[in-house]
């Protein structure tokens, strides 16, 4: 459905989930480490 977009956008989406993952949310943030958090 994507096709060539979809490659396009894989460097972004890999960044936020990077981000998203980032170990001080979880210390710092207090943001709990599940699907919910």
């Amino acid at each position: 459905m994507l096709g060539e977009k979809r490659d396009e956008a894989l460097p972004l989406y890999n960044a936020v989930v990077t981000q998203g993952r980032a170990e001080h949310w979880y210390r710092e943030g207090a943001v709990p480490d599940t699907v919910d958090g």
